[in-house]
């Protein structure tokens, strides 16, 4: 037994074919989706200090106070503005070479002005309004309650929280994780390519090889045994290489439970190589059209589970969830997901 088991691995990794699906490719995919959700996170989602120009027209209460507002913003490591203070003339010079979003002209009011519509304009805007609600309602308890004054104003500078934040686990809801979890779950289901030609090589009638395997005094159900156990073990050392490319070179993060992960991941791998074992098992025809069948049908499951859209199993979720419980593509992502986000 052990001689066949040696035989059969040795005949998986000397299929160039099989390598390429479940090794290569899907850190060829997993790069590609690292370098294109990289670029997407930096110019939609990442968020820098606002670079913007104040400019005193008059001093007075309301300019000094404002002056004061914008200092304040721009300290410590949550700085959210980088004022220049200048005059009217400057800083319009910066707006039109674009080296500032926006110019505060302050007197008796605050004035904006910005280049464009954007994020950075809307938080501007924020600011402005912000403060001028503020300001009146300052100035409006001043005449009417001058004795709450002092306290209005500790409680208005203070930080006030109303809402309390819990965390359901340690992990990371990234927008983009999701298309890393479908990956690994596409991994491990292209593990019914060995299975399928694991049972292309045991059958007599598909092939030269499985003639004079048969032929052998091996009993039969050893073979099967033999090269299912020999395909899983190299499915599941090819996984642990995809995890650690995309944990230790891409950065993917997949928790701390990675006893759990992995446990996941070998369970994939078992499917994988079951579901090719009973395709090939099943279908009697040519080979190369039962591996175009398994091909198609293996990379319906990964789309069905959010690996080419992001949103397709919510929307099956809503419509079909029969799909999504039965879909075992969908099941190793979900897993995947709950692992990484909840205790």
């Amino acid at each position: 037994m052990l001689h066949s088991f040696k035989y059969s691995i040795l005949c998986a990794l000397r299929n160039r074919s099989q390598l390429f699906w479940t090794l290569l490719f899907p850190i060829m995919l997993g790069t590609l989706f690292h370098f294109a959700f990289s670029s997407i996170i930096e110019t939609t989602e990442s968020f820098s200090e606002i670079p913007v120009a104040i400019v005193t027209l008059a001093e007075n209460e309301t300019s000094d106070a404002f002056i004061e507002m914008t200092r304040q913003l721009a300290e410590g490591d949550e700085a959210l503005i980088v004022p220049q203070y200048t005059d009217e003339a400057q800083a319009e010079e910066l707006l039109s070479n674009g080296d500032i979003d926006g110019i505060f002209y302050v007197s008796d009011k605050i004035r904006l002005i910005v280049a464009t519509k954007g994020i950075n304009s809307s938080i501007l805007k924020t600011i402005s309004d912000s403060y001028l609600q503020i300001f009146s309602t300052v100035s409006n308890i001043a005449q009417t309650r001058p004795d709450m004054i002092n306290e209005v104003i500790e409680k208005i500078s203070g930080d006030i929280n109303i809402n309390q934040e819990i965390t359901l686990g340690r992990g990371e809801t990234d927008t983009f994780l999701n298309y890393f979890y479908a990956l690994i779950a596409m991994q491990c289901l292209f593990g019914s390519f060995m299975g399928l030609h694991r049972v292309i090589n045991i059958q007599a009638s598909l092939s030269p090889l499985a003639a004079r395997r048969n032929v052998t005094p091996t009993r039969k159900m050893v073979m099967i045994l033999v090269d299912f156990a020999a395909s899983v073990c190299i499915q599941f050392i090819l996984l642990l290489v995809v995890f650690a490319y995309l944990v230790f070179v891409l950065q993917v993060n997949f928790g701390e439970q990675w006893g759990f992960v992995i446990l996941t991941g070998f369970v994939g791998c078992i499917l994988g190589v079951s579901f090719g074992t009973l395709v090939g098992s099943t279908l009697k025809a040519n080979p190369r059209t039962t591996e175009g069948i398994l091909v198609c049908f293996s990379l319906l499951l990964c789309f069905l589970s959010g690996l080419m859209m992001q949103n397709i199993k919510n929307i099956i979720e809503n419509s079909v969830p029969i799909i999504n419980r039965i879909n075992p593509a969908a099941l190793l992502t979900d897993a995947f997901y709950c692992l990484t986000v909840y205790d």
